[in-house]
This record gives C-alpha cells, sequence and structure tokens, in this order.
C-alpha cells in the first residue's frame, strides 16, 4: 500500500511530512547562525578568491537496480553479479568562492559513467515492464549526460587544533539526474518497450549536513578528511504517474585523502572516496529502486585564482 498522503502545514505550501519539516527547519537555524560572521567578513573586506578542481575517480560498483511497472515488479538486478559492471568512473569538477580565509562557497558537478555487459540465464527479466529474453546479452550503457549529479555547501571553518589543523561545518544540497540505460533483446510478447528507467523525474535537491578536516603534515604536505550526508523521508515529489509518486532518498560520501602543494596557486591530491547513493520511488503505478555503494581511488588537481 502507498503511503499516506503527507498533510500541508501551511496553506498554498507542497505538502511535506513532519520530519522533512523538520529538517528544513534545523538547516535554516543552522544557516541563521552562519549569517552573521557572512556578514561581518564582507565588511571587514578581506580578500576574496576563487579555486577550481579536476577529479578522476575509479570504483567498484557495487548496489543494484530494481524496476516495476503495474503488475510487473520488475527483478532485482545487481548491478556486478547480474549486469556485468565491474567498473564505474566519475569526472568531477569542482569550484570554490572564497569570501573569507573561514567562510567559502563550494559547486562540483559529477559526471558518472557505469558500463557493463552480460549474458542472462535462462529466465526472462522483466525490467520497467519490459520482457528481456533470457540468454541473450544485456548491456549496460549509462553514461553522462543520462548520469550526473551537481552540489552546492556553504562551508565555515569552525575551530583550529593541534598545530594548525582545522574543522569545518558544511551545509547545502545535492541533486542527482539519473536515466539508467539498458539495451536487451525484447520479447515479441513483452508488455511494454522500454529498457530504461528515467529516476530524474521524481527526484528533488536533497539537503546535505557534513563537516571537513584538514591537517598540515608539513608545509607542502596536507592530509585531510570529509563526512557529508543527506536524506528525506517519503515525501510528495510533486510528479504523478499512475497517482501521486512519492519519493525518499539517502546520500553518504567520505573522502580521504593527502594534498600536495605544487606552488601557491597550484596543487594535487589523491586518495579514497566512498559514495552511497539510494533512491526509492513508489506510487500505484510505479515501484523503482536503486541503491548505489562505491569504493573508489581518487586522483586531481586544483588551480587558485587570486
Amino acid at each position: 500500500m502507498a503511503p499516506q498522503p503527507a498533510r500541508r502545514l501551511v496553506p498554498g505550501w507542497p505538502p511535506l511530512t513532519r520530519p522533512a519539516a523538520h529538517l528544513l527547519l534545523l538547516l535554516s537555524c543552522v544557516w541563521g547562525m552562519a549569517a552573521p560572521p557572512l556578514c561581518a567578513a564582507q565588511d571587514e573586506r578581506t580578500p576574496q578568491w576563487w579555486d577550481a578542481g579536476l577529479h578522476v575517480q575509479v570504483g567498484y560498483p557495487g548496489g543494484f537496480v530494481k524496476v516495476g511497472e503495474n503488475q510487473y515488479p520488475g527483478n532485482h538486478l545487481d548491478l556486478h553479479g547480474d549486469l556485468g559492471n565491474d567498473v564505474i568512473e566519475t569526472l568531477d569538477f569542482d569550484f570554490g568562492y572564497y569570501l573569507t580565509p573561514r567562510d567559502r562557497f563550494r559547486f562540483s558537478l559529477q559526471m558518472f559513467f557505469l558500463d557493463g555487459s552480460t549474458t542472462l540465464g535462462p529466465n526472462d527479466v522483466f525490467f520497467n515492464g519490459t520482457q528481456l529474453v533470457g540468454g541473450t546479452t544485456l548491456d549496460t550503457q549509462t553514461n553522462f549526460p543520462d548520469w550526473f549529479r551537481t552540489t552546492a555547501l556553504y562551508e565555515r571553518t569552525l575551530f583550529s587544533f593541534l598545530d594548525g589543523g582545522t574543522f569545518s561545518g558544511r551545509i547545502g544540497f545535492t541533486y542527482m539526474y539519473l536515466d539508467f540505460v539498458l539495451h536487451g533483446t525484447i520479447a515479441p510478447t513483452s508488455p511494454g518497450h522500454e529498457s530504461r528507467e528515467d529516476f530524474k523525474t521524481q527526484e528533488l535537491p536533497i539537503p546535505l549536513l557534513g563537516f571537513r578536516l584538514d591537517y598540515p603534515y608539513s608545509d607542502r604536505i596536507h592530509l585531510y578528511g570529509s563526512l557529508d550526508g543527506g536524506y528525506i523521508p517519503y515525501v510528495d515529489s510533486l510528479r504523478t504517474e499512475g497517482g501521486i509518486v512519492y519519493l525518499t532518498q539517502s546520500h553518504a560520501d567520505l573522502s580521504l585523502g593527502v594534498r600536495y602543494t605544487w606552488s601557491t596557486a597550484l596543487s594535487i591530491d589523491g586518495g579514497f572516496q566512498y559514495t552511497y547513493f539510494v533512491q526509492h520511488e513508489k506510487s500505484h503505478e510505479d515501484n523503482n529502486l536503486i541503491e548505489l555503494s562505491v569504493p573508489a581511488l581518487r586522483l586531481g588537481v586544483t588551480y587558485r585564482f587570486d
């Protein structure tokens, strides 16, 4: 049975669940506490600067996808075991604008590349109401621009520790654009004829909270780590497809790495990245679920513009 419709907390507003309303209230409070330092920083006329980074990630795609349509629930397809996806690659463009040495805005664009091929077992497989013939080849071709993610964060250094280490808090939003694409042999008697699912149709911006640690191991070598997480419970996605579509989604991103300062303007860094993502859409007609769990190696460069 689909979740009960969320009630409107204020007339005229989009319907929200109570946990979602509490989360938005928390984000407003955090931003309100951060606003006075931002205003003060502008009055101090501190020099401002930009930086731009390019990073490449290569990882192992764990997780699954399951897409149902009407009375056809869809098969649980493991990204590696069932679809033959051995590697997922990510190209990440990152931009930072520093209001002060303590306050900055960050924006990133991540482009995903997921390709794989497998031979299905003897049984037919259902995906999005489409019947794919068993024993035939099934290819995954879900690449940019069918899959990308944008993230915007405000980051502020909250305090220092030891000899030059810093602890920063982060707040913002992320948006995942995903059109999961498969290519296979469709059975002549298949009720559907589309072997792709546009998860993007019901997507919403997801709030993020996180922190970052930086520590200068030497004049040129810095250690860093960050953790960001976001979640919304089942909410009305404000879209309809066979009735109201309800959406729940989770994100988690963990980074650990080393940065080497080549010059005052140029630095290189590398390390470990872990990404976790779940999106579940449910309506009277649809029941679509994707889970992604990716440990990856990350390498990139960053350039500063004064």
